[in-house]
C-alpha cells in the first residue's frame, strides 16, 4: 500500500512540477533569471563579441543592491533583439504591455511584486505601486541591434530617476483570486516531492516493503 503510494505521489510530484516549467518556458527566460538575480541581461550579451560592459553591468548591480538595502527591491529587464522575448515576442516594441505581463506573471509565482523596469529599444517602462505600467519617455540610442551598452546606460539612467517608494508588501501576502496561479502549483509540486521522499526513506529503512509484508519466493 505504501509503495503505491510513494508511486502515486511521486506522480503528483512530476505532473505538477511539469505544468510549472511549463509555464516558465513561454518565454519567460526572464522569469527563471530573476527569481535569482534583480537584472536580466540577454544570454548573447553574456560573454563574446557582443558582451555587456563589466562596467556598466557593476554599476546596475550596485544601484539595485542600493534600492534593495534601502527597502525598494527593483528589478531590471534588458530587452535589446524581438528574440530576447522569445515565444511572446509579440511584446517587442511595447514596454508597457511586456511590464504588465511580466510584473503579473513575477506577482503570480510570487517571486516579486515590486518595481520593475523593462527597457527595449523602443522605449523604458517602469511598474511601481497598484498603478499601471508607465512610459519614463526614454529610449536608448542604438547603434546597432547588438547594442546592449545603450540599452543598460538608460536602465541606469531610469534608476537615477527612480522614486523613492514605500517598501512593497509581502509576497506571500498577495492575493490572485483569477487566472492560473503558477505559485500555487508550485507549492503543491514542493510538498508532494516532500512527501514522497518522506515515503521513499521510510520505506527504505525497512527493507523496501510495509511491515507485515510477506516476501513471496519469485516476487
Amino acid at each position: 500500500m505504501r509503495i503505491r503510494l510513494a508511486i502515486v505521489v511521486l506522480a503528483l510530484a512530476a505532473a505538477l512540477a511539469a505544468t510549472a516549467e511549463r509555464a516558465s518556458a513561454h518565454g519567460m527566460l526572464q522569469l527563471e533569471v530573476l527569481t535569482k538575480s534583480d537584472v536580466f541581461v540577454p544570454p548573447w550579451a553574456q560573454g563574446g563579441a557582443y558582451n555587456l560592459s563589466p562596467t556598466l553591468l557593476r554599476r546596475l548591480d550596485a544601484k539595485l543592491a542600493a534600492l534593495r538595502a534601502q527597502g525598494t527591491p527593483t528589478k531590471v529587464v534588458l530587452i535589446a533583439q524581438r528574440v530576447d522575448l522569445q515565444d511572446v515576442q509579440y511584446f517587442f516594441g511595447d514596454p508597457v504591455a511586456y511590464a504588465t505581463f511580466l510584473e503579473q506573471l513575477l506577482e503570480s509565482v510570487r517571486v516579486f511584486d515590486g518595481p520593475l523596469i523593462v527597457v527595449m529599444p523602443s522605449g523604458v517602462a517602469e511598474t511601481a505601486g497598484a498603478g499601471p505600467p508607465v512610459s519614463l519617455g526614454l529610449r536608448p540610442a542604438m547603434k546597432s541591434m547588438w547594442d546592449i551598452d545603450a540599452v543598460a546606460r538608460v536602465a541606469l539612467k531610469a534608476l537615477d530617476e527612480h522614486p523613492k517608494l514605500p517598501p512593497s508588501p509581502s509576497v506571500s501576502s498577495v492575493h490572485h483570486g483569477s487566472g492560473t496561479d503558477w505559485g500555487l502549483w508550485a507549492a503543491l509540486a514542493g510538498a508532494a516531492a516532500l512527501a514522497a521522499a518522506v515515503v521513499a526513506v521510510r520505506l527504505s529503512r525497512r527493507g523496501g516493503r510495509p511491515p507485515g509484508e510477506v516476501s513471496v519466493p519469485g516476487r
